[in-house]
């Protein structure tokens, strides 16, 4: 018996090291070659990423060049006069006054509830006459009278004033007793952009503004601004006379 494994360890022998090598370079593959060539695939994805993001930064950066300040400042003027980046209750009322003043209108009662100015009050959906302008809106309801040519110039301005409305519902009433004079209840929708809550990554490109969108800003800056004073990058004026209550 003694031979017998003798004879088989003699004769296996030359085996026994190269299976030993085979199983020691199987163990190295799996457990630090393998890993390392994750490790460089990763490495080389990430820098594709990063070359990405370069010229993406490079375009963005040729693309901004080639802005004025000037040009700039005019198109955050405008659209924020129209489409405030909050819901600016205070400019809601200004240009509602202002029309009905401007047209000599009565205005007997404005009530609206805009809520809290954040992104998820923005997911509450709108009737589907307001998913055109891509853009959230509150409703406004006022009540006004005034006589037929007053009721139908201020219907007009109000769809024309840089901060935009859209009427939604009017309910009017005539009086057969008196000649030409109407009230109405109105509800307005007034715009507004949520706030931003999130940045785009370095590698999503600039939106550019295209000819239509560009021609529209030319015909949003033609509508006045009623009732309302709007300044974007102005400082403000210098006091004058005592600035401390206190001194002599």
């Amino acid at each position: 018996m003694k031979n017998y494994f003798s004879n088989l360890s003699r004769e296996y022998s030359v085996y026994l090291l190269p299976t030993v090598v085979v199983l020691v370079l199987i163990l190295v593959t799996m457990y630090v070659t393998i890993p390392k060539l994750q490790e460089i695939t990763e490495l080389n994805a990430n820098i594709e990423t990063q070359q990405e993001q370069l010229i993406q930064l490079k375009k963005k950066r040729v693309l901004l060049q080639s802005i004025s300040r000037n040009e700039v400042i005019e198109r955050i003027k405008t659209t924020s006069s129209a489409i405030p980046s909050e819901k600016d209750a205070g400019t809601v009322i200004a240009t509602i006054e202002g029309v009905s003043t401007l047209h000599q209108i009565g205005l007997d009662s404005l009530s609206f509830s805009p809520g809290s100015v954040s992104s998820d009050s923005a997911k509450t959906p709108l009737p589907t006459v307001h998913e055109s302008l891509g853009t959230p809106a509150f409703p406004v309801n006022i009540q006004v009278r005034g006589d037929k040519v007053q009721f139908s110039q201020f219907l007009t301005s109000i769809q024309e004033a840089r901060r935009l409305f859209d009427i939604s519902e009017a309910t009017v009433t005539y009086f057969p007793d008196v000649q030409n004079f109407v009230s109405a209840e109105l509800v307005l929708y007034a715009y507004y952009v949520p706030p931003i809550t999130t940045i785009s990554a370095i590698e999503t490109p600039i939106i550019e503004i295209t000819d239509e969108e560009q021609a529209l800003l030319a015909k949003v800056a033609q509508f006045p601004e009623i009732g309302v004073q709007f300044a974007v990058g102005q400082t403000p004026p210098e006091a004058v006379g005592k600035t401390n209550l206190f001194s002599q």
